[in-house]
């Protein structure tokens, strides 16, 4: 088990559910999209993520994503923003085994709009055992970007590797996931793909519909926020 934010979102105090629901943590999802990792010198790129909290205690819970979609790169911000957001290509019934070859292309589809290939793919085992990876659910990217740059994917660790070294990572526990590829690595699909990075932030707060009488009434119980930012390949130095 990883945990990758271990700050807390709930609300404090009861008392102040009402302000809680109108606050925002956003933000923090977006200064996670290009960070620097523990024990890493380097910048990583979000390609997948999202977290979850809550306690019955509290009345409330918190749901933040963000999740990256390659797109071409002539297409502007505005444009992108408009775009339906295609999340993944899905593989239901996956085995380990198949992970390293199994392309998934007959879960893939392409739109007028979107002439890009799906950026991740989302495993989902119909067998699988704690011992070898303890979660059912993982996210990866789609075989065609992989293969492209030339990455290998580590069975054992659930990484990928450039060279022999290893230039993704994985955060996941019972309520969130995170998967994070190193920026220079994302620059060569980027270029290889003539695309640039979409992100799609998410953020849902929810106050209970059954509250004590000494919580005060919360007016909106169910609020939702979303924005996008963009990444464009660094280029590089001549």
């Amino acid at each position: 088990m990883r945990t990758f934010v271990s700050q807390s979102l709930l609300v404090r105090d009861v008392s102040q559910l009402p302000a809680w629901s109108k606050t925002s943590d956003i933000g923090l999802m977006e200064k996670l999209f290009i960070t620097k990792l523990p024990k890493s010198r380097e910048d990583w790129v979000l390609m997948r993520g999202y977290l979850e909290q809550r306690i019955d205690e509290k009345y409330s819970n918190i749901y933040m994503s963000g999740i990256s979609q390659l797109i071409p790169a002539d297409i502007s911000e505005k444009k992108a923003s408009r775009m339906d957001l295609y999340e993944e290509l899905d593989w239901h019934h996956g085995y380990f085994g198949e992970m390293g070859w199994r392309h998934l292309e007959l879960e893939e589809e392409y739109y007028d709009d979107h002439v890009l290939p799906e950026l991740l793919s989302r495993y989902c085992y119909s067998s699988w055992s704690r011992e070898r990876f303890k979660y059912p659910t993982v996210y990866l990217l789609n075989q065609e970007i992989s293969q492209a740059v030339g990455l290998e994917l580590d069975i054992d660790s659930m990484e990928y590797l450039l060279n022999g070294e290893v230039v993704s990572v994985h955060y996941i526990n019972e309520t969130d996931q995170f998967f994070y590829l190193r920026k220079d690595v994302v620059d060569m699909i980027l270029s290889k793909f003539h695309g640039k990075l979409r992100h799609h932030l998410y953020e849902r707060r929810m106050v209970n519909e059954k509250l004590p009488d000494t919580v005060p009434t919360v007016k909106n119980r169910f609020v939702q926020k979303e924005k996008d930012v963009f990444y464009v390949a660094t280029p590089k130095p001549s």
